[in-house]
């Protein structure tokens, strides 16, 4: 049985039915599994507080393909969404554009430290906000030092930072460990820091 979606009382009359809509074929932007189990999280809690973007015929999403996947997955059968008069190769600009602009800002981690701190605090699950443990408790520990944190951004002090010589099969080997990485979650863009994080987490239990 199909599940009701939750959509804000201001989106109601820009819903259509989710059947009647098609995924854009040439989205650049890849969704990880991660990536859509974290949007499932935020619309299971909030439910779709900003539509989608269609194209001006109403059937082709030029943004918001995560968010249409992940609401199939739910089982709606219901989704708000937006037209855009934007044609052609001014809708895929518009398509990479809005991807682009959102990761390209960068975090305040100490205030996203007090925040996560607070919610958490509240008994809000971090994982349901897109915070894996590996990523998080870092930033709850009391001496926290967001110029020290692996995540980079303006306030990465030099010595946050440290270079690796590798030989030439050291180089295979984590090339490697790297390209598995990226297969299991499922996500070829992610970088190679992030890689190495996620397989040294691992190894250390």
């Amino acid at each position: 049985m199909a599940k009701s979606p939750r959509i804000a009382t201001a989106l109601k009359p820009l819903t259509v039915p989710i059947d009647s809509l098609v995924a854009d074929e040439g989205n650049v932007r890849k969704h990880s599994n991660r990536n859509l189990t974290a949007i499932r999280s935020s619309l299971r809690r909030f439910g779709q507080v900003k539509p989608i973007v269609v194209s001006g015929d109403g059937e082709t999403i030029v943004a918001g393909n995560g968010t249409y996947a992940a609401a199939i997955e739910l089982g709606w059968t219901e989704i708000a969404a937006v037209k855009t008069k934007l044609k052609d190769n001014d809708a895929t600009a518009y398509a990479i554009a809005d991807n682009r602009t959102a990761e390209l800002a960068d975090w305040d981690y100490s205030a996203l430290a007090d925040q996560l701190k607070t919610l958490q605090d509240d008994g809000v699950e971090l994982p349901d906000i897109g915070w894996d443990p590996h990523e998080f408790e870092p930033l709850l520990q009391s001496d926290f030092d967001p110029r020290m944190t692996a995540y980079g951004g303006d306030g990465e002090s030099e010595s946050a930072v440290r270079s690796l010589k590798l030989t030439v099969q050291q180089r295979e080997a984590l090339d490697k460990a790297i390209a598995s990485m990226r297969v299991r979650e499922d996500n070829e863009s992610l970088g190679e820091g992030q890689c190495v994080e996620l397989i040294c987490v691992e190894w250390l239990g």
